[in-house]
This record gives C-alpha cells, structure tokens and sequence, in this order.
C-alpha cells in the first residue's frame, strides 16, 4: 500500500466514513464500533478498518486500538473535535465548587468514573437524559428532554 500524502484528495469512502464518525459521535456522545460504521456507511468491516486507517495517517482522527470504540475525530492540528457540553461545564463549575468527587457524580448516574471524566474533557458527549440525571444529583433542576403536550401532569 503506498503512503499517503497530506496532500491527496481524501477519497469519498473516507470521506463518507468520517461523516458517519462525526454524526454518530454527534448524536451519542461517542465513536461508534466498526461494525457499526460498517452497516452505516454499507461497506465491509475490512473496508472500513481501512479508511479508518487512512483518516488517522491523514490526523483526522486518533484510532486507539486497545480501546473500545477507540475513534477520536481530531482537527486537522490533531486536536480533538469536541469540546464539553456548554451545559457540562455548568455541571462541572457546580460539583466543583460544591466538593462533589467525581467518583460520587458517577455513582449517582451509575457509569464509570471515568465516562463522566470523559464527559467533563469533552471526549465524550452526554445526552440529554444523562444532563438530566447529572444536575438532579447536584440538587439542580434541569429539563431538556420534550414532553408529550398531549400527557396530563
């Protein structure tokens, strides 16, 4: 396989699966697995290996293999893409100056410390529920899920 250079054009099967990357962590809060980029994008788990593969000598994304779901999507500077949640650093700003460990915030959502660090780096994005669960265990009323208007109160 021939090295890629920087200043290739990125192929529309890398390319496709980088918008599949940036969506799924878009709407989860985190990378997808290969299998799952593969029945997405329609293509093989080879195939996808390789573009993944080539998005990461391109510095669009970090892949740590060892890892589960070990895709970062990066800036071209090799920077990750995403920050935290304006709403996590609300959340954070409060368990810390109300000397909340964050092993206790992660107890109270019932994950691994290590996702709310994730989420407080902003390697990893919280959804609205799990926003939710984490105000109301630092006393706080937060609502961003929608409601029925057809439900009675």
């Amino acid at each position: 396989m021939a090295d890629l250079l920087p200043t290739e054009p990125i192929s529309k099967r890398d390319q496709t699966v980088l918008a599949f990357l940036r969506e799924h962590a878009a709407v989860h809060g985190h990378a997808p697995t290969v299998v799952q980029i593969s029945e997405g994008v329609g293509a093989s788990t080879r195939t996808v290996v390789k573009a993944i593969r080539s998005l990461a000598l391109r510095g669009l994304v970090r892949h740590h293999p060892r890892r589960p779901r070990g895709l970062e999507i990066t800036t071209s500077s090799g920077a990750p893409l995403t920050a935290p949640h304006p709403l996590v650093e609300q959340l954070v700003k409060t368990r810390v100056h109300r000397g909340v460990p964050l092993r206790e915030i992660a107890a109270r959502l019932g994950v691994c410390t290590s996702t709310v660090n994730n989420y407080e780096l902003g390697l990893r994005q919280p959804t609205p529920q799990r926003l939710e669960q984490w105000a109301a265990a630092l006393g706080l009323r937060l609502t961003l899920t929608p409601t029925n208007p057809m439900e009675k109160p």
